[in-house]
């Protein structure tokens, strides 16, 4: 397992995991802008992506507790919290 696809700083996002590993049912992604502070089709904005389990979010940070791959995710989150504390360390 590549952690580097799920760790973004010190968080973990799982948004390639729901979206192309397993296929998630309960993934969404969307494409937002703002213009002037307001929603519009204007020039800036991004992508969020969701698990609809949680609601909306601009990344998938957390999982449902009674999520369909939780043991799958729990392996991710173990391998990452890992490597982010080694990084610490590394870096100390």
């Amino acid at each position: 397992m590549n952690t580097d696809d799920y760790i973004d700083g010190d968080t973990i996002i799982y948004n390639s995991f729901c979206k192309n590993v397993v296929q998630c049912r309960y993934f969404r992604e969307w494409d937002f802008y703002f213009d002037n502070g307001g929603y519009s089709n204007g020039s800036a904005g991004g992508v969020c992506r969701s698990c609809t389990k949680l609601g909306e979010s601009y990344d998938i940070e957390k999982y449902p507790n009674d999520c369909i791959f939780l043991t799958q995710i729990q392996e991710i989150e173990v391998a990452c919290k890992k490597q982010i504390m080694w990084g610490k360390l590394k870096n100390d």
